[in-house]
């Protein structure tokens, strides 16, 4: 069971568009099974009875260097209390994606969501209290958030069945309101209904997804082969119309949400786009690119280091993996990363200086944040580098990696010296005796190795 701990934070008084706006803060911290996100309850009063309740939910590991997209629901349909969902949905660590600030909105006291969004299904307008609505969001939550949280400013609109309507009617009406659209089984109740022709000055770098299943209903399926006729191929705006097989109104949601998310950050950091004889250019490139498209101040590559630094390798760019340390600071923060660079060196650039420094760095870093046991592999190929010149090095490395690590396979390599270098006998024997000494940890049988299999390196050690 998630475990939640409240903090209430007192009222604050703000005064705008001639209404008493008392917001009352909560804060919860949720520990979830993959990753930890945090949701902050807000209630803004927007009439003298009524409220709008928005839940905020914050990405693991949210900071306020990174900048983060925001998505924007209204509780309704499948997307009622979804917020945890699609925050789930967008910040899953193996995601290839940013991760992002989701504000769900829901209307608390006598409103319902029609009600509070006030859009009008037959005449395709919105009523007096959706102009509210808008109004509250464009002059008060849109300003709190961007003040209050780290975010790009691009904004995206997530709307189910009236919703995704209603997410039409602001993407003709209201232009500037969201970056980007992902409606799912939109409808228009009017028979005559056309679906007009974008606004073209305001479509740069505007996303627009829509998604219906095939067993939905005959006009929302009609809806959506009418959209892709009209909006597709416009100049600036990303388009497009799916049907998603087997699924139904209820269930699409849940059938295409990642989905209409990996549509829309196909666009975000494209690794084809960087050219592999000039990879530090184009990856310059792409980088402005993003920052225009998505309206970061700063692009998080965490999730794309892997294959940038691959890159590098595969077209032997060592300058581009130089290029990578001195200006991501995440990568050259971190373990693994600098683990797997240093590995790159000296497996295809056959650089041992530079492969040792790498290894050292990453077993300090690992120790330094508290993260002893991300220096396992720094140890074991740091020791590899001494093992034919420097065995005593090589043997006093890997005894120190054990007690950092808190791993026996570490001694166990240690001994494993004493078979190659007869002045580590008596000490390859004696952690041997000691690994004996104790029951078998899980970290030898994950290499394969036995009590049985300890025994006969110690005999050949000894008979050596």
């Amino acid at each position: 069971m998630n475990k939640l701990s409240i903090t209430h934070v007192p009222f604050i008084l703000q005064h705008g568009l001639k209404l008493l706006l008392i917001k009352l803060v909560t804060i919860l911290f949720l520990s979830a099974n993959v990753n930890a996100q945090s949701l902050i309850k807000e209630s803004f009063k927007y009439t003298a009875d009524d409220s709008i309740r928005v839940n905020i939910w914050l990405p693991y590991e949210y900071n306020k260097v990174d900048s983060y997209p925001v998505i924007y629901f209204n509780s309704y349909g499948s997307l009622d209390q979804f917020g945890l969902n699609v925050s789930a949905t967008m910040n899953t660590k193996n995601a290839s994606f940013p991760k992002a600030i989701v504000v769900e909105i829901l209307p608390v006291g006598s409103l319902t969501t029609t009600e509070v969004v006030g859009y009008d299904y037959l005449n395709k307008n919105i009523n007096q209290n959706g102009q509210l609505f808008l109004t509250t969001l464009k002059n008060t939550i849109f300003p709190y958030i961007n003040a209050t949280y780290s975010n790009s400013t691009f904004s995206i609109y997530l709307g189910h069945s009236y919703t995704a309507s209603y997410g039409i009617q602001l993407f003709y009406d209201y232009p500037s309101l969201f970056d980007a659209y992902i409606l799912f089984a939109p409808e228009i109740l009017d028979s005559n209904y056309a679906v007009p022709q974008p606004n073209t000055s305001a479509l740069k770098n505007k996303f627009m997804y829509i998604f219906t299943g095939t067993n939905d209903i005959e006009r929302r399926i009609n809806l959506n082969g009418d959209l892709v006729k009209v909006l597709s191929g416009h100049k600036g705006l990303d388009f497009k119309g799916e049907l998603i097989g087997g699924a139904g109104h209820n269930d699409i949601v849940e059938l295409s949400l990642k989905k209409g998310f990996s549509d829309l950050f196909n666009n975000y950091f494209n690794i084809n786009n960087i050219d592999s004889t000039d990879l530090e250019n184009s990856f310059n490139a792409e980088i402005v690119r993003v920052k225009d498209v998505f309206k970061f101040k700063h692009v998080n590559l965490n999730r794309y280091y892997f294959p940038l630094y691959n890159l590098a390798e595969k077209y032997k760019d060592r300058e581009f993996l130089k290029f990578l340390l001195e200006t991501e600071g995440n990568l050259s923060n971190s373990p693994i990363h600098l683990f797997n660079i240093g590995y790159i060196y000296l497996k295809t650039f056959k650089d041992i200086k530079t492969a040792e420094e790498l290894y050292l760095k990453s077993i300090n870093t690992a120790i330094n944040i508290g993260k002893p046991k991300e220096a396992f592999n720094g140890y074991i190929w740091l020791s590899k580098l001494y093992m034919d010149d420097n065995p005593d090095r090589a043997f006093e490395l890997l005894v120190e990696g054990a007690e950092k690590c808190g791993s026996d396979i570490l001694l166990y390599n240690a001994a494993n010296l004493a078979l190659k270098n007869g002045g580590l006998k008596s000490k390859g024997i004696k952690i041997l005796d000691e690994l004996l000494n104790q029951p078998i940890n899980m970290s030898l049988y994950q290499f394969g190795i036995t009590e049985e299999k300890i025994i006969e390196i110690r005999d050949k050690i000894k008979n050596k």
